[in-house]
C-alpha cells in the first residue's frame, strides 16, 4: 500500500528508536530525512532515482556528506521495501551515482600549539582535547564517553560499539600524560564532557590561544604521533579504528619520532596535577596488557 514519505520516515525513525539506535545516529537521520520528506511530499513509490539523484545534488556539503544523505535514503527505501510500501523492483538508490571522495593531505598541531591551547581551555576543554589528542577519540563519540567507560584499572578507554562513530568497538591506551590530564578533572560518575557541540569550543580555545584552527587536527595528530612512536600500524589501527590501508596513505610518516614523543609528553604544570587516589598494584599491568590488546 504506497504511503507518502514523510509518513515512512516517521514510521522508520520510531521502529529505529524501539530498536534502541543510538540517539545521536537518530538525531543525524531525523535531519537528513526530514529535510527529504519536507521536500518530497508525495508517496515515495513516485519518487524515481533520478528524482533521487536530482535532490542530492542541491545539497550543501561535499561528496561524503552527500553519500552520507544518499546512504539514509537508501535505508528509508529498504524499510519501505520490507513494508510492502513500494513494489519489491523499486530502485530507489540503487542506480543514483555515488561522489567520489578524494582524501586530504592530513594536518596535524605540533606539541607547541597543543599545548597552547590546554593552557587556555577550561577543564571540560582540556578534557575534549586531551581524550582525542592522545586517545583519538572522535568528537561524535566525546559526548558519549561517561567515566565509567574511563578504566584506569585496565588502563584503556572503553568505546562501546554503540558508541563509535564506525560501530565497532575499541579501547585506546590511557597514555601516562593522558592519565594526567584525566585525574585533573576525575569524577565518579556522569558524562566525561557535558557540551552538546564540543567543536564550538575548540574553535573559542584555539582563537584565545593564537592557534591556527586545523580541522580534526587533534585526532589526526593522535594517529600521525601514534604511528611514528611506536611503529605498529596492527596496534594503531585498532586504537584509532582505522584500516591498515588508511594509515599507510595518510598518517605514516606524517611527523617525526621526536615531534611524536613531545606530543604525549604534554602534562598539566605540576603544580595541578592531582595524586592518584585510585592506584593499586595491579593497575600498571592492567596498562600494559591493555597496550598489548590494543
Amino acid at each position: 500500500m504506497p504511503k507518502a514519505v514523510p509518513e515512512i520516515v516517521g514510521e522508520l525513525l520510531a521502529e529505529l528508536t524501539q530498536a534502541g539506535k543510538s540517539k545521536f545516529y537518530l538525531r543525524d537521520l531525523r535531519i537528513r530525512l526530514g529535510a527529504f520528506a519536507k521536500a518530497h511530499q508525495c508517496p515515495l513509490a513516485t519518487v524515481t532515482g533520478k528524482d533521487i539523484g536530482a535532490y542530492i545534488k542541491t545539497l550543501n556539503g561535499k561528496g561524503r556528506y552527500r553519500n552520507n544523505v544518499l546512504n539514509d535514503i537508501g535505508t528509508l527505501c529498504g524499510y519501505a521495501k520490507s513494508q510492502g510500501y513500494v513494489h519489491p523492483d523499486y530502485e530507489g538508490t540503487s542506480n543514483v551515482t555515488r561522489y567520489v571522495v578524494t582524501s586530504k593531505e592530513v594536518e596535524v598541531f605540533t606539541p607547541s600549539e597543543l599545548e597552547a591551547m590546554l593552557r587556555a581551555g577550561n577543564s571540560q576543554v582540556q578534557l575534549a582535547l586531551a581524550l582525542t589528542s592522545f586517545a583519538g577519540v572522535r568528537g561524535a563519540e566525546l559526548g558519549r564517553l561517561t567515566w565509567d567507560d574511563i578504566r584506569f584499572d585496565l588502563g584503556c578507554i572503553r568505546i562501546s560499539a554503540v558508541n563509535a562513530k564506525t560501530k565497532i568497538r575499541r579501547v585506546p591506551p590511557i597514555t601516562e600524560n593522558l592519565r594526567a590530564w584525566l585525574m585533573l578533572h576525575k569524577s565518579e560518575s556522569g558524562p566525561v564532557v557535558d557540551y552538546k557541540n564540543v567543536y564550538n569550543q575548540f574553535l573559542k580555545v584555539a582563537k584565545q590561544a593564537e592557534v591556527k584552527w586545523k580541522r580534526n587536527a587533534h585526532r589526526h595528530g593522535f594517529v600521525s604521533y601514534r604511528t611514528a612512536l611506536i611503529k605498529n600500524l596492527d596496534q594503531v589501527s585498532l586504537e584509532a579504528g582505522h584500516s591498515k590501508k588508511q594509515l599507510l596513505a595518510n598518517y605514516f610518516q606524517v611527523v617525526g619520532e621526536a615531534n611524536a614523543k613531545a606530543w604525549f609528553s604534554i602534562y598539566p604544570p605540576k603544580k595541578n596535577q592531582q595524586p592518584e587516589s585510585d592506584s593499586n598494584p595491579d593497575a600498571e599491568i592492567g596498562r600494559a596488557s591493555c597496550r598489548e590488546r590494543g
